[in-house]
């Protein structure tokens, strides 16, 4: 029976990532000594690195490659080159080693002998120095999360989100790409925090929009990378009932909503909802807006815009959701007067709409203030998702489709912008 893959740091191998003491006994021409080092060994693309630093030379990894002995014990195969420092060093040019090393004591300890291309042997006693072995245990060696994103936009938000953006910072180094036929474009990379692998994830967007062309990508995809995790995300639209333009919005459980008989009178759903895990679902509703680099407190240009978007597109903002998120309290009032004696809104009864003075505002910032806010007083929402076949701009209510869930709306000035949600994920990482 052919034995499966070994997978750093997953079930059936240890994982080795941190700082190491290391000691090299050395025997080259009759003559041997001890030298001490620092070892680091890194998990990152798909593969294992070690770099060894010590007084006379660096070492960087050729190759370092999981295994198993005849009785089953785990193995590294170390090949390295190393580089002498101009002082500290006989060697004048850098040359070549290998070593295999056998992982000792739980994978606390590390052992083995080496041989160079300077014709010098001897032996590599490497120990862990903290005795926690850092890193989740779980973290596979092939894909823990595959994401899928629809647009050119949402792909490269997604890089940028889980990107390091300065040294030391959680994130992602470095991508790497990935040719895949079903994409036109495939990146993988590996989240740090401190320099400990927490997972690793691959980014891919298909080569058109449609459920067709994703479903056929995310399909080979799944089936070649085996990802532990399968997730969309990027921009969408909420029923502005529930939901403001900026919230992040996680899907409690998703369908198609134009899958179904359509009748001359009406529309027959035939609907197959796949719902989210539980865990996922509290993880969510945990999670805390405030936190996110996105949240800001509205300043009163964005209240004022909210407010006069919100009756040109026909709503009462009074009655939203998002209202006290824009106005404290005693706010409204002040506002609403303020804007009555600018002439660009009227009471009407009870409610109040847009004067032509409010609309050309509104139509004049739409067409100027292209650019997105950079924060605003998002919120974190859990509920359905309906997507179809068509982008829908008319012929599908809002009415309609609350009898589904959410679904899709006409296109706004203020888009969804993807987040990253890692900080609160990291707290609940043993059940995501």
């Amino acid at each position: 029976m052919t034995r499966p893959p070994i997978t750093p740091g997953g079930e059936d191998f240890p994982n080795l990532c941190g700082d190491w003491d290391m000691a090299i006994h050395w025997t080259r021409d009759g003559r041997r000594s001890v030298v001490v080092a620092a070892a680091e060994i890194r998990y990152d693309g798909g593969a294992i690195s070690m770099m060894v630093r010590s007084p006379g030379s660096d070492s960087n990894t050729i190759l370092v490659q999981p295994g198993r002995d005849e009785t089953g014990e785990p193995l590294l195969y170390y090949m390295y080159e190393v580089e002498p420092h101009s002082t500290g060093s006989e060697a004048m040019a850098s040359y070549k080693g290998a070593a295999i090393l056998r992982v000792e004591t739980g994978g606390m300890e590390l052992s083995g002998n080496y041989w160079t291309s300077r014709r010098s042997t001897g032996l590599f006693k490497l120990t862990r120095r903290s005795a926690v072995v850092p890193g989740p245990p779980t973290l596979r060696g092939g894909t823990d999360v595959l994401l899928i994103t629809a647009l050119k936009e949402e792909f490269d938000a997604a890089l940028l989100s889980f990107g390091r953006v300065a040294p030391h910072v959680p994130g992602i180094g470095q991508w790497s790409n990935l040719t895949v036929p079903a994409a036109r474009e495939c990146k993988r990379g590996v989240f740090q925090i401190d320099g400990v692998p927490l997972f690793n994830i691959v980014v891919a967007r298909p080569p058109r929009m449609g459920g067709i062309h994703t479903s056929m990508m995310a399909a080979v995809l799944a089936n070649h990378l085996k990802p532990g995790c399968l997730v969309m995300c990027g921009v969408c639209a909420g029923n502005p009932k529930v939901v403001a333009l900026g919230d992040v919005v996680v899907s409690e459980l998703a369908y198609q909503h134009d899958e179904g008989k359509s009748e001359p009178a009406e529309f027959e759903g035939d609907h197959r909802q796949t719902p989210i895990s539980k865990t996922w679902h509290d993880a969510a509703e945990a999670m805390d807006a405030a936190l996110l680099p996105s949240y800001g407190t509205a300043s009163a240009s964005d209240a004022r815009f909210w407010l006069l978007e919100r009756l040109y597109a026909g709503d009462d903002p009074s009655r939203l959701p998002a209202r006290p998120r824009y106005f404290g309290r005693g706010e409204w009032s002040s506002t609403i007067k303020a804007l009555v004696e600018e002439g660009v809104i009227e009471r009407m009864g009870s409610k109040f709409r847009l004067t032509a003075k409010g609309s050309d505002e509104v139509e004049a910032s739409m067409a100027v203030d292209v650019d997105s806010p950079e924060r605003l007083p998002i919120a974190i929402k859990v509920g359905p998702f309906a997507s179809g076949n068509a982008v829908v701009k008319d012929g599908v209510t809002w009415e309609s489709l609350g009898q589904m869930g959410f679904g899709l709306s006409p296109r706004s000035k203020w888009r969804v912008r993807l987040l990253p949600l890692w900080r609160a994920a990291w707290r609940y990482r043993s059940g995501l």
